[in-house]
């Protein structure tokens, strides 16, 4: 490999210099005062429902969508969008928006589908803006429950604060057990 301790920045190939940020990124302390082998606490798909920023963890999200087209089901809930055909399946698609008592996702241009195995065949839970993966660290929870008496408050799992946005951890699992939703009555 190359000296390049001996050489201006300008007089490295592109691909060396690409090749030197990384060997510099990869031997810099962690960022934020972390622990360089301590591990992101949480992992998840993030995303935006109205207001509220919420992610949900990794394990419980299958596989994110484009909303596919959707064949409305007579008497069903109105926050149910119908269902559609995925690769041979029958997927429900639900809008979590207004099954949570927001607003609707009218506009599904950057709408996504977060499909998730509930109950043994597979549901798509309709959300307004797709975020991409967070992780957080311990030192990002937030304690702070002041929003746990709305409606979507009984499905949170936590939150986590960074970069001035709290992040609520939407519990897929307390979703699909609620009788409202469809889960087993108690």
């Amino acid at each position: 490999m190359m000296q390049v301790a001996n050489m201006g920045w300008a007089d490295l190939h592109p691909f060396d210099q690409l090749k030197e940020i990384e060997r510099c990124s990869l031997g810099c302390e962690a960022v934020e005062g972390r622990d360089s082998g301590a591990g992101p606490e949480f992992t998840g798909v993030a995303f935006r429902i109205g207001s509220w920023r919420l992610v949900s963890a990794m394990s419980e999200i299958d596989e994110i969508l484009r909303v596919p087209r959707c064949t409305r089901v007579p008497g069903a809930q109105p926050w149910v969008r119908g269902v559609a055909n995925l690769r041979g399946v029958i997927l429900s698609v639900i809008d979590l928006g207004a099954y949570l008592g927001e607003t609707g996702a009218r506009d599904t241009s950057g709408a996504r589908v977060l499909v998730i195995n509930g109950r043994g065949a597979p549901s798509g839970l309709m959300v307004h803006e797709l975020s991409g993966m967070r992780h957080f660290y311990a030192d990002q929870a937030d304690n702070d429950q002041a929003d746990t008496d709305s409606p979507i408050g009984k499905y949170f799992a936590g939150a986590y604060r960074a970069d001035g946005t709290v992040w609520r951890v939407l519990s897929i699992p307390q979703l699909l057990a609620d009788p409202k939703f469809g889960g087993p009555s108690g």
